[in-house]
């Protein structure tokens, strides 16, 4: 399998060295991922089996479960020391994680721009392009904008942004590699053993993400079936990877109906609130640059039709089928998505890390015709340096400034001091000797106090006992503190959202 050797070309290892720096950065520095509210501080040590099981609160919700704690006992007992802070220890392991799949999934990227002719100069382009695309598509307020590397806390990072990635990553390699029973023929043993790693924890990352992966692979299958000429039983002989992993992803969705979420937003078809999840799409809408999208949604029809018209070889017959394939993929994704926001919340689809399931499609579909029009018409080339760097400066102008990774959109900074705050008053107590203390947290909304909710007692001590920031556990008192807001500029509006 070419798509898993080593990046063997110097240019290529200081490209992706480039942009594993630059989301690094991002991520630690200009946005930092930063542990703020009850969940983060939760999930960082929130410990369940690797397997789905409807006992669980999301019981096909293995990847984030499974990674988030161990990247936060990662933090705690190996960066820790070297950073010497365990809150920023923290950051870095959530910023570590992502960067890499986010890494990955430009690689796979540039590795199907590679695929469709052409020098390593246009695909290193094209890659550039397509990543700042996800900071520009959302980019339409003066401030407060979601990009689709954003999310709402440390947790819906794994729970929602990393599985996109997995999934994504997914169908970027099956547009260079082929088949996936065709991919699994190919691969020593050692490699098929980390791609069923790979699918299953795209599979059970989430009912939203794995549509992105899923859409993809029943779509060339059926194609396929109508080219067979073995009858269903030759199709399905050689698409039994492809009939299993659906089947797996079919259990993922009856399997979560069964979960303690589920059974709590239970609704019957009748009363499904399909008006308010249409007001959400139409917010959505209202979020989505929209002259990016025209760009790309024309760009992609005119490819298609000079391609139909005037097909030079098998390389522009792949862009064409793909063009085709991802505007489906893109349509399909976004009713899917309708369908299931419908069910467990209207306000997941105006979400950009869930609307992200589909927007990538868009992406997609946009860099293939620009990456057509520009190995058809050799003299665009020039043009590439001038088009990036507009896009550049549009994606990171900092007159439009991006949401911050947090819960209430409050600045990670605020957040970070926050969270040393809360951690300084349990060390010191624990210095003192003390057995109680009372916990002095922002005030939040008046129901749970959320994000600092009164269940943090337990969860603090869950948490920093195994991590071995605390050596005993503390009988805490969460008190709701307005000095606390006072001292951090907090609203209450905005601490409690």
């Amino acid at each position: 399998m070419t798509t898993y050797g080593f990046v063997k070309s110097y240019s290529e290892r200081a490209f992706f060295l480039l942009a594993f720096s630059f989301l690094f950065v991002f991520f630690t520095q200009v946005h930092p991922l930063v542990i703020y509210d009850g969940d983060d501080w939760r999930y960082i040590a929130y410990t369940r089996q690797a397997l789905p099981s409807w006992n669980e609160w999301n019981p096909s919700r293995v990847f984030a479960e499974c990674f988030q704690p161990l990247m936060g006992y990662f933090a705690a007992y190996v960066l820790t020391p070297i950073l010497g802070d365990y809150l920023h220890a923290q950051t870095a392991a959530v910023a570590l994680l992502l960067s890499l799949m986010a890494t990955a999934y430009l690689w796979l990227f540039y590795r199907v721009m590679l695929g469709m002719g052409g020098g390593r100069f246009r695909a290193f382009s094209m890659t550039v392009i397509f990543l700042l695309f996800h900071f520009l598509i959302l980019k339409t307020q003066r401030t407060g904008n979601p990009y689709l590397f954003w999310s709402a806390n440390v947790t819906c990072i794994y729970n929602y942004l990393m599985p996109m990635l997995l999934n994504a990553s997914l169908v970027l390699l099956l547009m260079r590699e082929g088949r996936l029973t065709e991919i699994f023929h190919r691969c020593s043993s050692v490699q098929a053993g980390f791609l069923l790693f790979w699918i299953y924890f795209a599979i059970f990352s989430g009912v939203f993400h794995s549509s992105i992966f899923i859409v993809f692979l029943g779509w060339y299958s059926f194609f396929d079936l109508r080219k067979s000429a073995g009858g269903v039983r030759a199709w399905a002989t050689a698409h039994r990877t492809e009939l299993i992993v659906l089947a797996f992803w079919l259990f993922s969705l009856v399997i979560e109906t069964q979960g303690g979420r589920a059974r709590a937003i239970g609704r019957p078809l009748f009363q499904l609130p399909w008006m308010e999840t249409l007001q959400s799409a139409a917010a959505f809408w209202h979020q989505l640059n929209t002259g990016v999208a025209a760009f790309g949604v024309v760009i992609a029809i005119l490819a298609a039709v000079e391609i139909h018209r005037n097909c030079h070889d098998e390389d522009e017959w792949r862009t064409l089928a793909f063009l085709g394939l991802s505007a489906l993929n893109m349509v399909v994704v976004f009713a899917y998505l309708f369908l299931v926001c419908t069910k467990a919340s209207p306000s997941y689809f105006e979400r950009s890390d869930v609307a992200g399931c589909g927007l990538f499609y868009l992406l997609l579909l946009t860099c293939l015709a620009i990456n057509h029009f520009v190995r058809r018409h050799s003299s665009l080339v020039r043009v590439l340096p001038i088009l990036t760097f507009v896009i550049l400066i549009a994606a990171m102008n900092p007159n439009r400034s991006f949401y911050p990774s947090t819960m209430g959109h409050v600045p990670e900074k605020t957040c970070d001091a926050i969270s040393h705050d809360i951690l300084a008053q349990l060390m010191l107590a624990e210095q003192a000797g003390e057995k109680r203390v009372t916990l002095h947290v922002p005030v939040g909304n008046a129901q749970t106090n959320w994000p600092h909710d009164r269940f943090l007692k337990d969860v603090l001590n869950n948490t920093l006992m195994r991590h071995g920031v605390l050596t005993y556990p503390l009988e805490i008192e969460i008190q709701p503190d307005p000095e606390m807001n006072r001292k951090y500029h907090l609203t209450d509006e905005g601490a409690a959202r």
